[in-house]
């Protein structure tokens, strides 16, 4: 498992505890949900400019970006689920 903390990869392990107020559980949702926009337009980007500069984008190819894009948006929908379930109970 990599060390290092990054937007891209909201499933990295997590080295601190803290407390956080219900603005701030907020905040981190709105910040994993804005993520997943944001991942779902990188991921068409790339898609395009790939397809765009090579003439045989192999269907294997594309859907390999495809699948890797779903993994990290699904990654960042659990974690935004997770923070909400905090705010629930």
């Amino acid at each position: 498992m990599s060390k290092t903390i990054s937007a891209w990869e909201p499933v990295a392990d997590r080295p601190y505890q803290v407390a956080l107020s219900a603005a701030e559980v907020y905040a981190l949702v709105n910040h994993h949900i804005s993520q997943t926009k944001r991942c779902t337009k990188f991921i068409g980007n790339k898609l395009l400019k790939v397809s765009e500069h090579s003439v045989s984008l192999s269907p294997r190819e594309s859907k390999a970006y495809i699948k890797e894009g779903r993994k990290i948006v699904e990654a960042h929908i659990a974690r935004a689920k997770g923070l909400q379930s905090f705010l629930k109970s």
